[in-house]
């Protein structure tokens, strides 16, 4: 008998890639209209792609969501740097107005 053909199947780290791509692109949404939530959802997002990155590359989990967590971390990292200019150019603002 080979033990092989009766193992569990690999776990699956799609979900985890999904929730990482979908918070990158809600940050990206609201880091141009309210960068405290965008900030907050990529802040959440990076590590959920991180682990499914990880679990993919361990060989703990199958590599089906690999390009979606991929894609969520580029997409978390893009959208915390969008809030950091966001919340800069706000507070410029905001100083501009104080003075005059």
């Amino acid at each position: 008998m080979n033990q092989d053909q009766y193992s569990q199947p690999q776990k699956s780290a799609k979900g985890l890639a999904i929730s990482s791509m979908v918070l990158g692109i809600v940050g990206i949404v609201f880091a141009f209209f309210c960068y405290p939530i965008g900030f907050v959802c990529a802040v959440v997002g990076l590590p959920l792609g991180g682990v499914a990155k990880s679990q993919i590359a361990s060989g703990k989990a199958s590599r089906d969501g690999n390009g979606q967590a991929v894609a969520g971390i580029v997409l978390c990292i893009i959208s915390i740097a969008v809030a950091i200019l966001a919340m800069v150019a706000f507070g410029n603002a905001v100083n501009e107005l104080s003075q005059s």
